[in-house]
């Protein structure tokens, strides 16, 4: 293998690192998120109801879920259709 082939390859596999990392990153980020809502579903879904489910949307859309282009889909399947 010659030394430009050598380094090119060697570039790409930086490049596809760095990806792989922000992309570990931001699903780490989702997982959080997603487990603070669970997390605050089984405190208060019983005992708050429609009030608390409307807060949790509220939320869920201020933590980044705005680009999910089924949004409303994921917060009524979230909410249990309430």
């Amino acid at each position: 293998m010659s030394d430009e082939c050598y380094d090119h390859t060697i570039r790409l596999l930086r490049e596809f690192r760095k990806e792989m990392q922000e992309m570990c990153e931001d699903l780490n980020s989702r997982l959080d998120i997603i487990i603070r809502i669970g997390s605050s579903l089984t405190e208060s879904h019983a005992a708050h109801g429609r009030g608390s489910i409307a807060a949790l949307q509220q939320r869920v859309r201020q933590d980044g879920f705005k680009h999910l282009q089924d949004e409303k889909a994921f917060l009524d399947d979230l909410s249990g259709n309430i």
